[in-house]
């Protein structure tokens, strides 16, 4: 007997399914057939584009002891120089610490922000929970991001990050730490460096704590900062921009496809 779980070889020999002629039966697998060759293509060109934004970050950058990358672009010759994080940023803040606060949640007011909600570099946010602007006005300076800057999850979830690209306001919560760059710093050039440590794995070498696992923001205002001059920082910044975009969209063509798959196998069998 089946039950719920599991079905018996015997059970499944007599189960009564209804099936179409042989002729449709063959046209709906063809379909599927086409759907899931289209969904292994669009896997492979999103692995494929993963890779080659890896190798992009592991060519285009200095390695620790050096000062040039293994790939240039054209007519860019000088040495890389390196400094600290908190000698490239006007400041960095952790969020709110919703639970030393006693902070109380509303239904209206702006969405505060978890590191959860930093996913693939953006922010989803879905679940989030809202603050009143009125009665937490005293946090809109230093807990409310500006555009430019440069969410990183340092705290239970680390390494994922983001920079902000429009000026939607919200709150970030303990587990975030704002980085706000100088004016004169590339922000996207520091957010691909920020990648490409965490790619290394660099940030698992500084964790503290016990329960929970964190980074200390001393050691992030002490992480070494390897750094070209501004216009080799903007070419390298569009080419990363350029392989978001690129996997995105071939993650939302993925996305679509799956849906779609999904949609046809419910109205197309009973």
């Amino acid at each position: 007997m089946r039950d719920g779980r599991s079905i018996s070889y015997s059970d499944f020999l007599t189960l009564n399914e209804k099936f179409p002629v042989k002729v449709e039966q063959t046209k709906i697998a063809d379909l599927f057939k086409i759907i899931d060759n289209l969904i292994t293509l669009q896997q492979r060109k999103l692995k494929q584009l993963k890779r080659l934004k890896t190798a992009m970050l592991q060519q285009l950058f200095v390695e620790k002891n050096s000062k040039l990358p293994i790939l240039r672009f054209k007519n860019f010759n000088g040495d890389w120089k390196q400094c600290k994080l908190g000698e490239l940023v006007e400041s960095l803040f952790q969020g709110i610490n919703t639970a030393a606060d006693k902070v109380e949640y509303s239904n209206n007011g702006l969405p505060i922000i978890q590191a959860k909600n930093i996913t693939s570099g953006s922010l989803d946010f879905s679940g989030s929970r809202k603050l009143s602007v009125q009665k937490y006005s005293n946090y809109l300076d230093k807990y409310i991001p500006q555009k430019g800057d440069i969410l990183f999850a340092n705290i239970g979830t680390i390494g994922p990050n983001v920079i902000l690209k429009d000026t939607r306001q919200f709150f970030i919560a303990w587990n975030i730490l704002r980085i706000v760059p100088q004016k004169n710093i590339n922000g996207e050039f520091l957010k691909i460096t920020l990648d490409l440590l965490n790619s290394k794995h660099y940030f698992e070498k500084l964790l503290t704590g016990n329960a929970t696992k964190f980074v200390n923001k001393n050691d992030m205002r002490n992480l070494p900062i390897f750094f070209s001059d501004p216009e080799e920082q903007n070419k390298i910044s569009n080419l990363f921009k350029k392989l978001d975009f690129l996997i995105t969209l071939q993650q939302n063509k993925l996305t679509q496809l799956s849906t779609l798959k999904k949609y046809l196998l419910q109205k197309m069998f009973i």
